[in-house]
């Protein structure tokens, strides 16, 4: 397995669709780089990923309410590539993500659900973290991102 790991913003709120046993949330994210051109100029590049994230449907509705335009998240899974023809007839490529994992690196935003309180036995959670823990996002291992 070839496995990606991306962080980004959200370009648009999240799409739920029902499959026969399970959902998939779709939603894309932008990922910025920032480079030198050949006259030592500053540019930045943007990379558009189509991820899917499949999930039971009972947790999908609570998950998509965090995945926002503008929310900043953090995304692994198993990449591929998907060609098609754009409007004007040519052929193209975008980079799907089947998505196992997703992070929320935004703070909670106001409009968003409460999130509830941690059971006495459990450590307390808070901001994005709590978010994705209630909406059964995943936690993924702490690691320095930038350097890989």
């Amino acid at each position: 397995m070839h496995k990606t790991i991306a962080t980004g913003n959200v370009g648009k709120d999240a799409v739920i669709k029902n499959l026969a046993n399970t959902t998939v949330i779709n939603f894309n994210v932008a990922v910025n780089k920032k480079t030198k051109n050949a006259q030592g100029v500053d540019v930045e590049t943007t990379q558009w990923y189509d991820c899917s994230l499949f999930r039971q449907p009972n947790q999908s509705t609570e998950i998509a309410q965090y995945l926002k335009k503008g929310t900043k998240v953090l995304v692994e899974g198993e990449p591929t590539l998907r060609l098609y023809q754009d409007k004007d007839g040519r052929t193209a490529a975008a980079l799907d993500l089947r998505v196992n994992n997703v992070e929320l690196l935004s703070p909670k935003k106001e409009d968003a659900a409460p999130v509830a309180q941690p059971a006495a036995s459990e450590p307390a959670a808070t901001g994005s973290t709590a978010a994705a823990a209630k909406a059964g996002l995943g936690q993924l291992p702490e690691s320095n991102f930038e350097n890989e």
